[in-house]
């Protein structure tokens, strides 16, 4: 905008200045009065992720309801998109396979997606299993029934000064696989990144969940921790 402005004014002045036309140039009122466009895509504020381990030992010391305390553990041990989380209920669980077989309902892409889970994650399902209260959700609100509310967890999070959402957690896991070189096709997998590009197509028989299981028990390997509640 500012280049086709400059080039609007350089010929109105040329005309002004030849007695074409009288009076200054409109332009600068117009591109006022205009909305301002967006820098760009927003992006979710994340931490770094060496920083993300102790970040969920500091919600653990809140006083946030238990289900929201999990709920934001388990998203950053899966790298799940928080509405997912949210959705979750016991019926998509397998906790003796140590998978969460996500429906295509939930998903952004539209179709299903299988999590392995690691150790850690199935010890938080453990905790929210002895915890609870009747109902399908996994994580549920504090209403009986209700889910989280969709800004819950990074409320939790900016209220006890950390400076990051609950969807950030899967650039921290992004950023710490690129630095420990866990292949590209793994990662974006275990973000569901990947369903139905031409690079995917030749594993359409196969979404390697036997493969993404050693670089997530990686993940929340490094993360550390177990929850206290």
């Amino acid at each position: 905008m500012k280049t086709a402005g400059a080039a609007i004014t350089a010929v109105l002045d040329w005309a002004r200045i030849n007695e074409y036309r009288s009076g200054g140039s409109p332009v600068e009122t117009v591109c006022r009065s205009l909305p301002k466009r967006a820098a760009g895509p927003k992006h979710h504020d994340a931490l770094h992720f060496s920083d993300v381990g102790a970040a969920l030992e500091k919600i653990d010391g809140t006083n946030c309801a238990p289900s929201t305390k999990r709920a934001i553990r388990f998203t950053a041990l899966t790298a799940a998109r928080q509405i997912e989380v949210r959705r979750a209920t016991w019926e998509q669980l397998d906790l003796e396979a140590a998978v969460w077989e996500k429906p295509g309902e939930s998903m952004k892409t539209g179709k299903a997606h299988r999590v392995p889970l690691s150790i850690q994650a199935l010890g938080v399902l453990r905790k929210a299993r002895a915890d609870r209260r009747g109902g399908d959700l996994v994580f549920p609100g504090s209403r009986p029934g209700a889910m989280l509310g969709d800004k819950v967890m990074t409320q939790a999070l900016r209220s006890t000064g950390i400076a990051a959402s609950g969807h950030g957690f899967r650039s921290s896991f992004k950023d710490w696989a690129h630095h420990e070189g866990v292949d590209e096709l793994l990662s974006e997998f275990a973000l569901a990144h990947v369903e139905g590009s031409k690079t995917v197509a030749a594993y359409a028989r196969d979404d390697l969940l036997e493969k993404r299981r050693p670089v997530m028990q990686a993940w929340c390997d490094h993360l550390g921790g177990a929850p206290r509640n």
